[in-house]
Protein backbone atom coordinates (compact mmCIF):
# COMPACT_ATOMS: atom_id res chain seq x y z
CA UNK A 1 0.00 0.00 0.00
CA UNK A 2 1.62 3.27 -0.32
CA UNK A 3 1.45 6.09 2.05
CA UNK A 4 -1.22 8.18 0.33
CA UNK A 5 -3.08 5.22 0.23
CA UNK A 6 -2.49 4.51 4.02
CA UNK A 7 -3.11 8.59 5.29
CA UNK A 8 -6.64 8.05 3.60
CA UNK A 9 -9.87 8.80 6.37
CA UNK A 10 -10.92 5.16 4.68
CA UNK A 11 -8.61 4.04 7.57
CA UNK A 12 -8.83 6.35 10.74
CA UNK A 13 -13.13 6.46 10.60
CA UNK A 14 -13.93 3.21 11.70
CA UNK A 15 -12.54 2.58 15.35
CA UNK A 16 -11.76 -1.62 14.44
CA UNK A 17 -9.42 -0.07 11.09
CA UNK A 18 -8.02 3.07 13.22
CA UNK A 19 -6.52 0.09 15.32
CA UNK A 20 -4.85 -1.47 12.53
CA UNK A 21 -3.88 1.25 11.03
CA UNK A 22 -1.65 3.04 13.76
CA UNK A 23 -0.28 -0.88 14.55
CA UNK A 24 0.87 -1.08 11.20
CA UNK A 25 2.24 2.85 10.95
CA UNK A 26 4.05 2.39 13.91
CA UNK A 27 6.31 -0.04 12.22
CA UNK A 28 7.82 -3.87 12.66
CA UNK A 29 10.47 -4.69 14.93
CA UNK A 30 12.48 -7.82 15.34
CA UNK A 31 12.36 -10.23 18.05
CA UNK A 32 14.85 -9.66 20.79
CA UNK A 33 16.78 -12.83 20.19
CA UNK A 34 17.92 -11.83 16.55
CA UNK A 35 19.94 -9.22 18.76
CA UNK A 36 21.21 -11.49 21.48
CA UNK A 37 21.28 -15.15 21.29
CA UNK A 38 20.52 -14.88 25.49
CA UNK A 39 16.88 -14.55 24.62
CA UNK A 40 17.20 -17.57 22.95
CA UNK A 41 18.53 -19.17 25.74
CA UNK A 42 15.57 -17.76 28.11
CA UNK A 43 12.92 -18.91 25.70
CA UNK A 44 14.55 -22.35 25.03
CA UNK A 45 14.27 -22.73 28.94
CA UNK A 46 11.06 -21.05 29.07
CA UNK A 47 11.86 -19.12 32.24
CA UNK A 48 8.12 -17.29 32.00
CA UNK A 49 5.96 -20.71 31.83
CA UNK A 50 8.14 -22.16 34.21
CA UNK A 51 7.40 -19.20 36.88
CA UNK A 52 3.74 -19.76 35.89
CA UNK A 53 3.60 -23.62 36.60
CA UNK A 54 5.09 -22.99 39.82
CA UNK A 55 2.33 -20.43 40.77
CA UNK A 56 -0.65 -22.52 38.98
CA UNK A 57 0.74 -26.03 39.92
CA UNK A 58 3.01 -25.78 43.18
CA UNK A 59 0.93 -22.99 44.78
CA UNK A 60 4.10 -20.79 45.08
CA UNK A 61 3.61 -17.05 45.99
CA UNK A 62 3.98 -15.02 42.68
CA UNK A 63 6.64 -12.78 44.60
CA UNK A 64 8.68 -16.33 44.87
CA UNK A 65 8.31 -17.43 41.35
CA UNK A 66 8.94 -14.04 39.99
CA UNK A 67 11.92 -13.48 42.01
CA UNK A 68 13.05 -17.23 40.98
CA UNK A 69 12.04 -16.47 37.36
CA UNK A 70 14.34 -13.03 37.54
CA UNK A 71 17.27 -14.63 39.15
CA UNK A 72 17.71 -17.01 36.08
CA UNK A 73 17.34 -13.79 33.55
CA UNK A 74 20.03 -12.22 35.42
CA UNK A 75 22.28 -15.53 35.71
CA UNK A 76 21.91 -16.20 31.58
CA UNK A 77 22.58 -12.32 31.15
CA UNK A 78 25.53 -12.08 33.36
CA UNK A 79 28.98 -12.56 31.04
CA UNK A 80 30.76 -15.28 31.69
CA UNK A 81 33.70 -15.22 34.87
CA UNK A 82 36.63 -14.71 32.30
CA UNK A 83 35.06 -11.78 30.02
CA UNK A 84 33.28 -13.69 27.29
CA UNK A 85 29.96 -14.83 26.84
CA UNK A 86 28.44 -17.76 28.12
CA UNK A 87 27.53 -19.62 24.81
CA UNK A 88 25.16 -22.86 24.50
CA UNK A 89 25.89 -25.93 21.94
CA UNK A 90 25.29 -29.28 21.13
CA UNK A 91 27.17 -31.72 19.91
CA UNK A 92 25.45 -34.05 17.74
CA UNK A 93 26.61 -37.49 16.78
CA UNK A 94 27.30 -38.38 12.70
CA UNK A 95 24.54 -40.31 11.49
CA UNK A 96 24.81 -42.04 8.02
CA UNK A 97 22.63 -40.54 5.36
CA UNK A 98 19.08 -42.05 4.75
CA UNK A 99 19.38 -44.51 2.18
CA UNK A 100 17.66 -43.99 -0.91
CA UNK A 101 13.75 -44.78 -0.87
CA UNK A 102 12.95 -48.02 -2.60
CA UNK A 103 11.80 -48.38 -6.11
CA UNK A 104 8.44 -49.99 -7.31
CA UNK A 105 8.54 -53.71 -7.25
CA UNK A 106 7.72 -55.33 -10.56
CA UNK A 107 3.99 -56.48 -8.91
CA UNK A 108 3.60 -52.90 -7.97
CA UNK A 109 4.46 -51.56 -11.16
CA UNK A 110 1.90 -53.49 -12.89
CA UNK A 111 -0.74 -52.83 -10.31
CA UNK A 112 -0.36 -48.93 -10.97
CA UNK A 113 -0.60 -50.10 -14.92
CA UNK A 114 -4.27 -52.10 -14.70
CA UNK A 115 -5.45 -49.47 -11.82
CA UNK A 116 -4.76 -46.43 -14.13
CA UNK A 117 -7.82 -46.87 -16.30
CA UNK A 118 -10.22 -47.72 -13.92
CA UNK A 119 -9.14 -44.38 -11.91
CA UNK A 120 -9.48 -42.22 -15.46
CA UNK A 121 -12.87 -43.81 -15.96
CA UNK A 122 -14.07 -42.66 -12.41
CA UNK A 123 -12.70 -39.25 -12.71
CA UNK A 124 -14.26 -38.42 -16.06
CA UNK A 125 -17.95 -40.11 -15.47
CA UNK A 126 -18.67 -39.20 -11.55
CA UNK A 127 -16.39 -36.65 -11.03
CA UNK A 128 -16.24 -34.62 -13.87
CA UNK A 129 -19.32 -33.76 -14.51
Amino acid sequence: MTRAAAARKYWTEDPHRKVVHDQFSAGTVTFEFTRNYKFTILNNENVWAKAMNRVVTDKWPVEKAVDEMIARIKEVAADAPDGGSRVSSIALPHAPPAPPAPRLSSWQTWGAIFIAPYVLVFLAFVLYP
